[in-house]
């Protein structure tokens, strides 16, 4: 008898268990998708910091040689153009490898969800 109400059971809730596998299968391809396309946009913008008029600028003030002061002057805003770009890709390192350790969190959490209704169906 109890083998019986255990079928019956089984059978009642196989088309709702396998729905809800279908639906979190596909909300995790959905997700999946959108934060990884999300992830390599953030990853793939590069900051936007114009050196090239100032190294133009340090070149021609460093042939003429008259002012040593503009030269000077030149060259600091120079490196402190360039460590702006060493900084801007620095945080935006970091700030990748943290959504990516953010992601794989989610991720495991995620996978243990399916196989907790996964057991919880079998």
């Amino acid at each position: 008898m109890e083998k019986l109400d255990l079928s019956r059971w089984q059978s009642r809730t196989l088309p709702i268990m396998s729905g809800i596998l279908i639906v979190l299968v596909v909300f995790f391809c959905a997700i999946t998708y959108f934060q990884m396309r999300d992830l390599q946009a953030k990853v793939g913008i590069l900051p936007n910091v114009e050196i090239d008029s100032n190294i133009r600028q340090f070149l021609t003030s460093s042939s003429s040689g008259r002012d040593p002061l503009a030269l000077m002057n030149t060259n600091f805003v120079v490196k402190a153009k360039l460590e702006v770009a060493a900084l801007t890709n620095r945080y935006q390192m970091a700030r990748a490898l943290l959504i990516g350790r953010l992601w794989a969190r989610y991720l495991g959490f995620l996978t243990g969800m399916i196989l907790a209704f996964v057991g919880a169906g079998s």
